[in-house]
């Protein structure tokens, strides 16, 4: 089943300083969920024109909507089959909203439906074995009539998860067709125009959305001329509209210390959480940041263009968010960096600090394992790297290796500081793979990333691998390239030995196409399942040597035959990484 259909018609013009885009035809979100209301009799918000009481404020709700998974019989041939998991975490996006929103003096509520109803699972669509996970409708209705919110903003992160965002903000629309409801997030980003076409939203907040989303709901209230907010997306009629890109945030400190009042943290304290079990028997544990923005600029990744560049917090405001979340009980944090060591300097930092909080913590966010072999190799790097070493990404990585800054220096004080676990991005044993993904071949030197583990075993930090299967791209020559089973097979082999050399946990996923991206949208051609399977955990593609269900077989062996079945039945019983 194709999941989308062709774009027959696109026309492009400047308008008031927006880029007016008219789609007749666009891709479909979800065959098999019920179709979109087309006939609810309202018109999408340009103004809060229910507030009756010129002095009244807006009130703001902030939501995850509840989350879907894939649940389906193993093959004859295995013994097992890895349901997709079910995830939840802080939502830090969403808190960093809120608590620019709050500081703006508006009334702000932030419910996480997919946590709050984690336990709440329900069979939503048989054809596909698609559960439902978190809070039901008539709780979500409830809710929303207690608070009666003028703004609703849906975070849609994950394509995976766009029909229950669309399904969200037409249960909006149901309650009170005068509610703007506004997307934003990493999918509705860079599908901004299905988004719109494709649900009751009113508007997409594009990118980083601080400052955008208070001067949208400055806009609702006075009743202004929409098109001069940068940064928006917009229905108008038969219309998409799209006005000037918004800069991101140039010093991250600006938007201050995030109030995480605005979120229950026991709903994400529990024994274990996404990335394993946790160190602390005691306290909260929540999701932190202390930078935000990528450098390396993978083709396959939405962080470059959603995020944008490596940026850091001041230490005097994290050492500020630090005594924040201690007040509040926490002693344990998820750190959720988009690329930690962009900056051993900055590292080094992070760990002083977290250090001084006395706080555990680990590393999600994936440590790029081109930087620790950079500042491993040291002086030897520029001989070893070659021309890459010579480019921009590398350069904060040279002046910590100028500063004397090593990679046993780095993990040594990650472990003094509390650091129990992290996630190494290895990514895949072939250079053709990382080359078409724009990422550094240093990834696939073996013997330097065994040393790096071993350093982290060393100082007893446990290390889970990220592997991607299956990629496919345009390659230098203006040809293309697509893995076949014998390049999985070689990503396959590299991972288990560096598990017989003392990695704890191989955590393979399968390449998927995230629509916007340059690599995405090339990998388009290929997919044969709609938005619903769009996870990582699951095959989209059927690659000219390689089927999406011949992927899913590979991943599952993966799994099994390399971590052992003890492991992979504690990531069965408890949806996170056995470790």
């Amino acid at each position: 089943m194709l999941w989308y259909f062709i774009v027959m018609s696109v026309e492009h013009r400047k308008t008031a300083g927006a880029v007016t885009e008219n789609l007749y035809v666009t891709r479909s979100s979800s065959p098999l969920r019920p179709p979109l209301l087309e006939d609810m009799g309202f018109s999408r918000g340009q103004s809060l024109t229910h507030m009756e009481n010129g002095s009244e404020r807006a009130r703001v709700l902030l939501m995850v909507p509840p989350y879907t998974r894939i649940k389906r019989r193993a093959p004859e041939s295995l013994g097992f089959w890895p349901e997709q998991t079910k995830r939840v975490g802080t939502p830090i996006g969403l808190l960093r909203l809120g608590t620019a929103t709050q500081n703006a003096g508006y009334s702000v509520k932030v419910i996480d439906a997919a946590a709050e109803g984690f336990e709440n699972e329900t069979l939503l669509v048989p054809e596909m074995g698609m559960y439902r996970y978190g809070l039901a409708d008539e709780e979500i209705t409830k809710r929303i009539m207690d608070f009666r919110p003028h703004v609703i903003g849906i975070t849609a992160d994950y394509t995976c998860q766009w029909g229950n965002v669309r399904a969200l903000a037409d249960l909006m629309k149901r309650i009170d067709s005068k509610i703007v409801v506004v997307l934003g997030g990493a999918h509705a980003t860079l599908d901004y125009k299905n988004a719109l076409l494709d649900s009751a939203a009113d508007y997409v907040v594009m990118g980083e959305g601080d400052r955008t989303f208070v001067e949208l709901i400055k806009m609702l209230e006075n009743r202004e001329d929409n098109r001069q907010i940068r940064g928006i997306a917009f229905r108008e009629n038969d219309f998409i509209r799209v006005t000037e890109e918004r800069p991101f945030v140039s010093h991250l400190s600006e938007l201050g210390v995030i109030n995480y009042d605005l979120a229950n943290l026991d709903l994400y304290s529990g024994p274990v959480h996404s990335g394993g079990k946790r160190q602390r028997d005691y306290g909260r544990c929540t999701c932190l940041f202390t930078s935000v923005g990528c450098n390396t600029r993978c083709r396959f990744c939405t962080i470059p263009i959603v995020n944008g560049p490596f940026r850091a917090l001041d230490a005097e405001i994290l050492d500020s968010q630090l005594r924040h979340l201690i007040v509040r009980g926490v002693s344990e944090v998820i750190l959720e960096d988009d690329n930690l060591f962009h900056d051993p300097l900055w590292t080094l930092k992070v760990c002083e600090l977290l250090k001084k909080h006395d706080v555990a913590w680990m590393e999600e966010g994936g440590l790029a394992l081109y930087a620790l072999i950079a500042l491993h190799l040291g002086k030897q790097a520029a001989g070893v790297l070659g021309s890459e070493y010579k480019k921009p990404l590398f350069e904060r990585i040279r002046k910590a290796i100028e500063d004397g800054v090593t990679a046993a220096q780095v993990i040594k004080a990650m472990a003094e500081s509390g650091c129990y676990s992290v996630y190494l991005a290895v990514e895949s044993a072939n250079r053709n793979s990382l080359q078409i993904s724009g990422k550094p071949e240093a990834n696939t030197l073996a013997e330097i990333t065994l040393e790096i583990i071993r350093l982290f075993k060393k100082h007893g930090i446990k290390v889970t691998g990220g592997f991607m299967l299956g990629f496919a791209g345009p390659d230098s020559t203006g040809g293309a390239f697509a893995e076949s089973e014998e390049d999985v097979m070689n990503t396959f082999a590299y991972a288990k030995m560096l598990m017989d050399e003392g990695m704890d946990f191989a955590n393979p996923f399968i390449v998927t196409p995230l629509p916007g991206t340059p690599l995405g949208e090339w990998q388009m051609q290929f997919v044969r399942r709609d938005y619903d399977f769009f996870s990582h955990e699951l095959g989209v593609m059927d690659l000219p040597s390689l089927t999406a269900k011949r992927l899913e077989v590979l991943r599952a062996r993966m799994l099994l035959e390399i971590n052992g079945e003890t492991k992979v039945a504690e990531m069965l019983r408890t949806g996170s990484w056995p470790v």
